[in-house]
């Protein structure tokens, strides 16, 4: 990867286990990396830590845990908890698992749920001084993050079966997928929605075509051709439907102009990984949605403006 597409690169390990309070308990992952360096990092919403507790802690590992973790499991720092790694012994009476202690000198907070509730972070060097964590790895920070599919493929050519190396998008893959149905289940609600709209500008064009019999008659009689009477009533109807359509793009966009500069959707931090709506508009989406409009105008205008033509001036 050259260096200038690089924004950070660190190396850490990580352990699985339960971290266990006086009040309750919690399955969590704890990472080792720099704790100096972690708002370098990761970028937090909050980040606090005690500089005080970190030195002084010598018989307890430092712990920095989540926002969400801490309220959960009523821990402030300071507190002293004891965490039941995954890898433990295998003895005559059974597995048990490895008991560290560890003291919590500082909390974070990032607006993921997930991540404040399951990940913590611990001193890389002094927990290697005592410790063997089972998992080591090395994460990249790119300055572009949608390039990571691309140098994924070329460091797995080259470490081969030497190293797994996965991606942000991969590590996510099962929040991608369900956000894409949802893409999709939304687009045809609202196109089911479009649709039924449409209705009305079909029922107004055809009580518009009833209520002007007599000036069909008229001006079909002053020489005026069944094609010439189509257009008219066809135009007319397509005027509406692009009034409204404009409207629409209009209020829409505006909608979310606001709510991406002030989020103020709070959604359920225990069904959604982020706290507020994310907004952001794409060019391709909002073309396909004038797109559809159109074409499901026209289909609606057009039945009213033949039934339009083909009103006899003699009835």
């Amino acid at each position: 990867i050259p260096k200038n597409e690089i924004e950070n690169i660190h190396s850490f390990f990580q352990i699985s286990g339960i971290l266990v309070s006086s009040i309750d308990q919690q399955p969590v992952f704890i990472k080792g990396v720099n704790l100096l360096n972690l708002p370098k990092i990761f970028f937090f919403e909050k980040f606090r830590i005690s500089q005080e507790l970190l030195n002084a802690s010598k018989t307890r590992f430092p712990l920095v845990i989540g926002d969400s973790l801490a309220k959960e499991l009523k821990i402030t720092v300071g507190s002293e908890v004891k965490f039941f790694s995954m890898e433990g012994m295998n003895t005559l009476f059974g597995f048990f698992p490895k008991l560290m202690r560890f003291k919590v000198v500082g909390i974070y907070k990032t607006g993921i749920y997930d991540y404040d509730q399951t990940i913590c972070f611990t001193t890389y060097d002094k927990f290697l001084t005592k410790e063997t964590p089972p998992f080591y790895g090395v994460e990249i920070k790119l300055k572009d993050p949608f390039k990571s599919y691309f140098y994924t493929i070329r460091i797995s050519q080259r470490l081969k079966d030497f190293a797994n190396v996965i991606d942000w998008q991969e590590w996510n893959r099962n929040l991608f997928v369900a956000l894409k149905l949802e893409k999709i289940g939304l687009f045809l609600i609202l196109s089911l929605m479009i649709i039924v709209s449409l209705f009305t500008i079909l029922s107004a064009m055809i009580m518009l075509v009833n209520e002007k019999k007599t000036d069909i008659a008229i001006i079909r009689a002053m020489g005026a051709t069944s094609y010439d009477v189509l257009k008219i009533f066809f135009y007319c109807g397509l005027m509406l439907s692009l009034i409204g359509i404009s409207l629409g793009l209009i209020l829409g966009l505006s909608i979310c102009f606001i709510l991406a500069k002030i989020p103020f959707i709070k959604l359920p931090s225990d069904v959604y990984p982020v706290e507020y709506l994310p907004i952001k508009v794409k060019f391709l989406d909002v073309c396909l949605i004038i797109c559809f409009s159109l074409v499901a105008s026209i289909i609606s205008c057009f039945y009213p403006a033949k039934k339009a033509s083909k009103f006899s001036p003699a009835e």
